[in-house]
């Protein structure tokens, strides 16, 4: 059965804010933006036919209204072959307001 997994233990915010770059201890205390609406990526059917699980790791930037831009890959173990599903599962996801970040990292996994 094929799965495409949200890893929210490896939901990390990076050393960049709006603000600019912050000290570790700044960083510790910097509230995580909470989702409140996630969308799971569809797992692609090429690679589900040829049985290929993988994952990837993106970045993006939280909106003062929510909204994710600036989706990007940083790392990709099977690169080419989620990305497309990853970055457009990502784009549609929805955070609570006011909590504006760049640099948002999330790895999305794809398994059988």
């Amino acid at each position: 059965m094929k799965i495409a997994h949200i890893l929210p233990a490896l939901f990390v915010l990076s050393s960049t804010t709006m603000a600019g770059a912050l000290s570790a201890s700044a960083e510790a205390k910097a509230p995580l933006p909470v989702p409140t609406e996630r969308v799971m990526p569809a797992y692609p059917r090429s690679a589900e036919a040829r049985e290929i699980e993988g994952s990837v790791t993106l970045a993006f930037d939280v909106q003062e209204d929510g909204l994710v831009q600036n989706v990007r890959v940083v790392n990709a173990d099977q690169p080419g072959v989620f990305d497309d599903a990853a970055v457009e599962a990502i784009s549609k996801w929805k955070f609570e307001k006011g909590t504006p970040d760049e640099g948002v990292n999330i790895v999305v996994d794809f398994q059988f």
